[in-house]
């Protein structure tokens, strides 16, 4: 799980776990929590850059604090193409 307010710390780590493993990659994306709290566009921001960092989908934690506003913007990056949202 990656718990950051700072994308370019999302987009290097995705890139490290990347470099290390040939195998999916689904990276973990925390909407809220003690050390980070993102709104929909820093959320759908983070989303993107992982997934142009090579993960291969996102997971975000945790459900409970997903909006209809978050699932909406989450749509618009992944909808359609071969990325997943889990």
């Amino acid at each position: 799980m990656t718990y950051t307010n700072i994308m370019l710390v999302a987009r290097r780590l995705t890139q490290e776990h990347r470099a290390l493993t040939e195998c999916r990659l689904y990276v973990g994306l925390g909407k809220k929590s003690s050390v980070s709290s993102l709104s929909p566009e820093k959320l759908a921001e983070q989303a993107r850059a992982v997934l142009e960092a090579g993960a291969d989908g996102v997971i975000v934690f945790s459900y409970s604090s997903l909006t209809q506003r978050d699932l909406e913007f989450l749509k618009q990056i992944v909808g359609g193409g071969a990325h997943k949202l889990c």
